[in-house]
């Protein structure tokens, strides 16, 4: 399960993105180590520039708390190759769940 904060996240890149394609879409996921991932579709921009975009957002959120946004935000390891990344009001214990996504 993407994060309330990372959520916001797609959906103000999608935002940011249909200044450039009014049909562009952002689809947020969390991938198996616990970050999030940003898959843009858009008819403007081709492969290489909507994966360059989406990169700088993913990284951006690779250090800002999933739930609540809050930026420089430790990242907890939650098992051998998961990860979280939630500051400390929002810590609370991170069960795996089945596919991709998890909850926080």
């Amino acid at each position: 399960m993407v994060g309330a904060a990372w959520r916001s996240l797609a959906e103000d890149l999608e935002r940011e993105l249909r200044n450039l394609d009014p049909s562009a879409v952002v689809h947020p996921t969390v991938d198996a180590s616990g970050l999030l991932r940003l898959k843009v579709v858009s008819e403007v921009l081709n492969r290489r520039e909507a994966g360059a975009i989406a990169r700088r957002w993913q990284a951006k959120a690779a250090t800002m708390c999933e739930c609540c946004g809050e930026p420089d935000s430790a990242v907890r390891v939650a098992g051998p190759d998961v990860v979280t990344v939630v500051c400390a009001d929002c810590d609370q214990p991170v069960v795996p769940a089945s596919g991709s996504e998890r909850s926080p």
